[in-house]
């Protein structure tokens, strides 16, 4: 009743508007949410305005176990009313090498610190980061609300407006559609996961799953020629360019005459190099940082080729080289590294159709015969740890874009992930600080009936 008596700018009331409207007018607002094209002059109309208030009124409170099980609804209606999705993006900005923090916090001017600065400063300076990160959260949120709208509007060519991809694409050619939930990285920094909806390529992943060698022969070579081609064009595992392209020089104390390139290991030992190994040195990676900071504002300033494949590099080096002793979240599974990292290096990247035929059953319940697909990316013999990334987005954003194939089984496992129920994560320290009071207030009252007792008794 009070929302109806509100006045608008026009002076008119909710109620007035609302009773205004035509069949027609909420007609035409209902198809526009259909098929997802909106133009300016619907974003202020009646129907709108009515719409959004039933939708309002009807969605599950946000950050609840309600409100992830309606995302994953969602999610996957799109998977079948659209197409099976066929990218998976995760894109994970830093903030410790983002000065932009200190802007937002009210500081006018900030001068990012030169890359030779001493340890000891470094280590200040590093501190400070962290410190300002975990005491202005808010910034930390805004600033990767403003990389999330870049991510959707450039990176992957979406016209918010019209509801569909540009005429131009993305960095992962024209889109259907996408969906993504927004998470704690740590639980301190956020990142997201996104299923990028590709008709086209959907189709090459159904066609191999579906599509047997042994029976077209000539159809299955040209969709696997066909998904090479498109996952070597937005997926990247080069740490730096061909080994016969730069200038690195392999120069050490030996006795030899020469200074062969690194040589290729047997599978056995890099197995051995996926186990536990402890953690890198942190004090090497804080200077490393000072350089990557000052790689948003550098690298479109460079005219020189060189330095553009150097400032690549470094970022490469710092956020999609995985770590070479590993990190915790590596061995959450088990003691081996569960992203299979050391891998063994390829001179070509080659798409595998698995012979195992697995039986899935789709919305309808009618069953279906997919083969699983494994897809190999080149690597050079320095790319043995690199992490798969989108070479297009980690030079926009300084930060690790990781890419994956919307292979079903891993479609499924990501939908379910990136919607999971977080409310009992998120209550966990609330609920210990909780327990220990109730505890606390429990042995006391215990200890005052036990003295009154005694008191009672003399």
């Amino acid at each position: 009743m009070i929302r109806c008596q509100v006045k608008l700018s026009n002076g008119e009331s909710v109620a007035q508007q609302v009773g205004n409207l035509s069949i027609e007018a909420l007609e035409d607002e209902m198809q526009i949410r259909v098929h997802g094209a909106r133009h300016e002059s619907h974003t202020n109309s009646s129907a709108k305005m009515l719409l959004d208030g039933i939708d309002t009124s009807c969605k599950a409170m946000t950050h609840t176990n309600q409100a992830s099980k309606s995302a994953r609804r969602q999610m996957f209606s799109m998977w079948y009313s659209i197409c099976s999705p066929g990218i998976f993006l995760t894109v994970s900005p830093c903030d410790e090498t983002n000065f932009r923090l200190r802007l937002y916090i009210g500081r006018a001017e900030y001068i990012v610190p030169d890359a030779e600065m001493s340890d000891d400063n470094c280590m200040a300076d590093f501190k400070l980061r962290c410190r300002q990160q975990t005491t202005y959260p808010g910034a930390s949120a805004f600033d990767f609300s403003a990389i999330l709208n870049i991510v959707v509007s450039d990176i992957l060519g979406w016209d918010k407006e019209k509801g569909c991809s540009t005429d131009e694409g993305g960095a992962f050619g024209k889109i259907d559609a996408f969906s993504g939930a927004v998470e704690e990285q740590g639980r301190k920094t956020l990142h997201v996961h996104m299923l990028l909806n590709i008709k086209e390529l959907s189709q090459l992943l159904e066609g191999l799953q579906e599509v047997h060698p042994r029976t077209n022969r000539r159809r299955h070579t040209e969709l696997k020629r066909a998904l090479k081609a498109y996952v070597n064009s937005v997926m990247s595992t080069h740490l730096h360019r061909s080994l016969t392209q730069c200038n690195i020089s392999f120069k050490h104390d030996c006795t030899t005459r020469s200074n062969p390139p690194p040589q290729a290991v047997s599978p056995d030992i890099l197995r051995a190099n996926r186990h536990k190994r402890g953690t890198l040195s942190q004090l090497g990676l804080l200077q490393f940082e000072i350089l990557i900071m000052r790689h948003m504002y550098k690298y479109f300033e460079c005219s020189d080729k060189k330095d553009k494949e150097n400032s690549e590099f470094l970022i490469n080096a710092f956020f999609n080289l995985h770590h070479i002793k590993h990190a915790k979240a590596c061995f959450k599974y088990g003691v081996e590294c569960c992203y299979n990292l050391p891998t063994l290096a390829k001179p070509k990247s080659c798409v595998n159709v698995h012979e195992d035929a697995k039986v899935w059953y789709d919305v309808m319940g009618q069953q279906q015969t997919h083969h699983p697909i494994t897809i190999d990316l080149k690597r050079e013999v320095t790319d043995v740890f690199m992490n798969t990334y989108n070479q297009a987005a980690s030079i926009a954003l300084g930060s690790n874009p990781n890419v994956n194939t919307g292979e079903i089984r891993t479609v499924f496992y990501c939908t379910t992930y990136s919607s999971k129920n977080t409310q009992e994560d998120d209550k966990e320290l609330f609920q210990r600080v909780i327990n220990s009071f109730v505890r606390c207030t429990t042995n006391k009252r215990r200890e005052l009936e036990a003295a009154h007792e005694a008191g009672n008794e003399e």
